[in-house]
């Protein structure tokens, strides 16, 4: 499946009369990826898909060039929106930042903890700059420096290599695509998206708010590192420790009573990124663990809901794996 859609990327950019269809077939081969495991369904997976289908959309008039590359730009601009957003509560504030920091801060400066709002007041004007034309060379320089800042930090912690390749990606995009005069646009192009652009803009502005009731995943709405996502644990006996496959149970926090076996550093150390936030993706995974190598009567998962922004209090919600 991975090679369709490497393939089908390749003939896009060999053969230019078939990009469409190229497009296409990698759209459809990352689909049936995504859908055999909600875990590829991580941020830039999205955001990547998001931007395939609006270069599959266009055709060769430099009219419709142009209408490619507003929308190309706006889905970054919302992105960057929605971040800052989503980073604006008070886990980020008080525990994702000063843990994103950590060994820097531990090292360097500790005072460097205490700088939570700065991530999302950086994000919000890179978006805001990013939208201005007269402003954009400082959002350019603005993300340049932030993805730098990123990477810098997370090769320091030696932790999740996959977000590493994705800042520098986004780092690269923005320069694409803001980068360089503006030119003339045709008066052929002046004209509205048509319907399948505003179900890409409406995906990418519109159906990240929904995220904030739940109608909507919140790794769709640019929330890794926000601090407000779902987490998921695996409460289990001390007996059924034994019992775990080896990358599993070092995975299972062990010193205080019950042990528990913590989905997200499970899926950073098998997979590489980390677990999918969803309700549905979470549970699937505790019934399949607790039916693959726990004895009954198994484990009892343990959902922590969003944050409260304010004081972030987590909702607790339990699931006896026998009973799935």
């Amino acid at each position: 499946m991975l090679l369709l859609v490497v393939t089908g990327l390749a003939l896009g950019l060999t053969e230019r009369s078939r990009s469409r269809a190229a497009i296409g077939v990698a759209l459809i081969a990352l689909a049936l990826l995504v859908a055999s495991d909600q875990s590829r369904l991580q941020p830039w997976v999205y955001e990547d898909a998001l931007l395939l289908a609006v270069l599959g959309s266009t055709a060769s008039p430099a009219d419709d060039q142009h209408a490619v590359l507003r929308i190309c730009r706006s889905l970054l601009v919302a992105l960057y929106f929605w971040g800052a957003v989503q980073k604006m509560n008070v886990s980020f504030v008080t525990r994702t930042w000063p843990d994103f920091i950590g060994g820097i801060a531990a090292r360097h400066a500790l005072w460097l903890q205490s700088l939570g709002w700065a991530p999302p007041a950086a994000e919000l004007g890179i978006a805001l700059t990013l939208a201005s034309r007269r402003l954009r060379r400082v959002g350019i320089a603005g993300a340049v420096l932030l993805h730098g800042t990123n990477v810098a930090i997370l090769l320091a912690s030696g932790e999740n290599s996959v977000v590493w390749v994705w800042n520098v990606a986004m780092a690269a995009s923005v320069i694409v695509l803001f980068a360089g005069e503006d030119l003339p646009i045709p008066k052929a192009s002046r004209k509205r998206p048509r319907p399948r652009e505003w179900v890409v803009l409406a995906l990418a502005w519109v159906m990240p708010a929904l995220s904030f009731w739940g109608f909507w995943d919140s790794y769709l709405s640019a929330a890794l590192y926000s601090g407000n996502t779902m987490q998921a644990v695996i409460v289990i006996s001390q007996a059924s420790i034994a019992a775990l496959p080896k990358v599993i149970r070092s995975n299972t926090w062990q010193q205080t009573a019950p042990a528990f076996i913590d989905l997200n550093r499970w899926s950073y150390d098998e997979l590489n990124v980390p677990a999918y936030p969803a309700e549905r993706a979470l549970r699937l995974v505790a019934l399949r663990a607790c039916r693959a190598y726990l004895p009954a009567p198994g484990g009892t998962l343990l959902l922590l809901g969003r944050p409260d922004w304010l004081d972030g209090h987590r909702a607790r919600t339990a699931y006896e794996c026998a009973k799935e």
